[in-house]
């Protein structure tokens, strides 16, 4: 350790574990919501697909949708909770507060957090395949 500088307190390294634990599972639901809409969006478009009928295909549109917002919305707390944890090693929050609203201007909006690259390739593909399969179910 250098000269002068001190050991951070144990609750505070408890206290960014406890953010970082946060920014985990935040990141693990994401990761889930992406594994989620593929799976159920492919076993829709499979037995849709079966049907020949454009409108059984387009069921898949609900769930990728939902699954896109919903991936979203993970990725949007994920990043509150990293200004969180970024505040809170410099000191600048009270210990063990999880209040993430003095960051709700900093981080981007769930709008644009939809069209982040990290959400949208996977989602984006998705909705692309559905098209494709709607497209190819009506001239079939």
């Amino acid at each position: 350790m250098a000269a002068g500088a001190q050991a951070a307190p144990v609750a505070d390294l408890e206290y960014l574990k406890m953010i970082q634990a946060v920014i985990g599972r935040l990141a693990q639901n994401s990761f889930q919501a992406k594994s989620w809409s593929v799976a159920v969006v492919a076993a829709i478009l499979a037995f849709g697909s079966k049907s020949a009928q454009a409108s059984a295909c387009a069921l898949a549109l609900f769930p990728a949708v939902c699954f896109w917002m919903l991936d979203s919305y993970y990725l949007r707390q994920e990043r509150l909770f990293r200004a969180l944890y970024s505040s809170a090693a410099a000191g600048r929050v009270a210990i063990y507060s999880m209040d993430t609203s003095p960051y709700e201007a900093k981080v981007a909006a769930m709008r644009s957090t939809m069209f982040a690259t990290p959400v949208l390739l996977v989602h984006g593909i998705v909705l692309v395949v559905i098209g494709i399969v709607i497209t190819v179910s009506t001239l079939g």
